[in-house]
This record gives C-alpha cells, sequence and structure tokens, in this order.
C-alpha cells in the first residue's frame, strides 16, 4: 500500500522494496533497513508544505500580545526569511532517484511543494524567484519525464533478434557458441545505448535544476541587503 500509493506519484523509495510488511489489527507495520537518503525521502513524502508567518489567525490579540508583536517592516522580514529557508530546504533536498521517471516525480512534487508555500507578507522579489525555481524544477522534471522514453526508443532499436535463440536450434557447439555470443553482444549493447542516453538526458536536466540553485546566491545578496542577516 505505502510503496504503490508512492508509486502512484511517479515516485519510490528504495529501501522499502526490501521492508516486510506486516498487519495487526487495524495497524499496517514495516520493518527493514532505512539509510539516511531514505529517512531524507520519507519525510520529504509525509511533509505537508507550509510556512508559518507573523499575523496568521489564531494569534493572540491581547494587549501584551499586540505590544510584543514586531512592526511591520519586522514581520516582512520575517516572512521572507522563513520563504526563503524552505525553498532553499527543498531545493537542498533533492537527490536523483534510482530511474529517470522516478526523479521526474520527485522534482515535480518538490516544484508543488514550493508552489503550495504562503506567501504572505513575503517579498515579492523573493516570491518570483520562488516561482522561477519551481518552473526550472518542472522543466527538469518534464525533460526527465520525455528522456525515458527516449531510453527506451534508443535501446529497442539496439538488434536483440538473437536473444530468442536457443543453443539447442543450432546443429554443432560452434554455431550455439556463435549465438551466444551474439545474444550477450546485443544486451551489452542495448545497456550501453541505454547508459549513453541516460547521461545526456541527466545532463540535460540538470542544467535547469543548477539554474535554480544558481540563482539562489543574487537573490540572498539582494535579502540580505534589504533585510539584514538570518538569510
Amino acid at each position: 500500500m505505502v510503496t504503490g500509493i508512492m508509486a502512484v506519484r511517479g515516485i519510490s523509495i528504495t529501501d522499502l522494496a526490501q521492508w516486510e510488511f506486516t498487519a495487526a489489527g487495524q495497524a499496517i507495520k514495516g520493518h527493514g533497513h532505512l539509510s539516511v537518503q531514505g529517512i531524507e525521502r520519507l519525510v520529504e513524502f509525509l511533509s505537508l508544505p507550509g510556512v508559518s508567518v507573523p499575523g496568521e489567525p489564531g494569534e493572540a490579540t491581547t494587549a501584551s500580545a499586540r505590544a510584543e508583536a514586531p512592526n511591520p517592516e519586522q514581520a516582512k522580514a520575517e516572512a521572507t526569511r522563513k520563504y526563503y529557508k524552505t525553498v532553499s530546504g527543498i531545493l537542498d533536498s533533492f537527490r536523483p532517484g534510482p530511474s529517470l521517471a522516478d526523479s521526474a516525480g520527485w522534482l515535480s512534487r518538490a516544484a508543488k511543494r514550493i508552489d503550495q508555500l504562503p506567501g504572505d507578507n513575503v517579498d515579492p522579489d523573493l516570491l518570483m524567484w520562488g516561482a522561477d525555481a519551481s518552473s526550472g524544477l518542472r522543466e527538469a522534471a518534464s525533460i526527465l519525464s520525455t528522456g525515458q522514453q527516449r531510453v527506451r526508443a534508443r535501446t529497442s532499436a539496439i538488434s536483440v533478434s538473437t536473444a530468442y535463440a536457443q543453443p539447442g536450434d543450432y546443429p554443432d557447439a560452434v554455431a550455439a557458441a556463435q549465438a551466444r555470443a551474439d545474444r550477450e553482444n546485443s544486451r551489452r549493447q542495448a545497456a550501453q545505448a541505454g547508459a549513453e542516453e541516460r547521461a545526456a538526458v541527466t545532463a540535460e536536466a540538470s542544467k535547469s535544476v543548477q539554474a535554480a540553485m544558481e540563482s539562489r546566491g543574487k537573490i540572498r545578496a539582494t535579502m540580505i541587503e534589504r533585510y539584514g542577516s538570518g538569510f
């Protein structure tokens, strides 16, 4: 159920494939090894987007609370810092998945998390940066998704007709050995072609991700100049 729900969203946690799950009453328990990256992925999958900012509904409105509340500029600075740190954390937490499609799923999820962050009282220029970062992640996800099809097409183009030949189909040992060699060569060629295509697609997609990462320095400098340290 757990891995199925994640698969529907195009993402996976490799560690969970080796887990043992049991049902007891109304509880489902899982047992197995979970690496540090697996923990980060699981937390990312379960986490809900959101940045608490000063002035949200439900805040105390007593005279003392109002006296202690930051002024509008301080509130804006704090909300802007929280937004920046949250988007930066999302960008830093991304790790490539075991396949192009899996990486695309995680990138799409990261972009969605950025889009759903509250923007109340956040500096407009920082919101624009967040939107650009989200767009870059979505572009990379699209490249990876399309690239998965390119990998399949290229590997399928490699002749694998000999892969279905059996040694017993040939009258002598030499022909049977040649059939095995042809079959193995076809498999190696297909694997190499797939690896080359995956590398090309990954390099193409990484440009969009790298652009989102590199844009941080400039916007951070701008925010520090406007609101001081803390970014």
